[in-house]
């Protein structure tokens, strides 16, 4: 069975790219669901730290906290 996972992009939400120490928050609507992957780099997301290709399946959260241990690169793909 195919389930099509509706996508929302969001062109002023979290930069692809974060320096070294660079940290940024991203507002969610109550309800939504996110999945955040570390593409390069590692960062910290609400206390929680994924490295190179680590995933983070997000839900219940209104509010992400992402810093970068160093040159990091990220996708972040809300879905309703």
């Amino acid at each position: 069975m195919l389930r099509m996972l509706r996508v929302i992009f969001r062109g002023d939400s979290v930069p692809g790219r974060l320096g070294a120490g660079q940290t940024v928050r991203h507002s969610l609507k109550p309800g939504t669901k996110a999945y955040l992957v570390a593409a390069e780099g590692s960062v910290t997301v609400n206390g929680v730290k994924l490295g190179t290709r680590d995933g983070a399946a997000i839900e219940d959260e209104v509010e992400l906290t992402i810093t970068a241990d160093g040159p990091a690169e990220l996708v972040l793909v809300e879905t309703a």
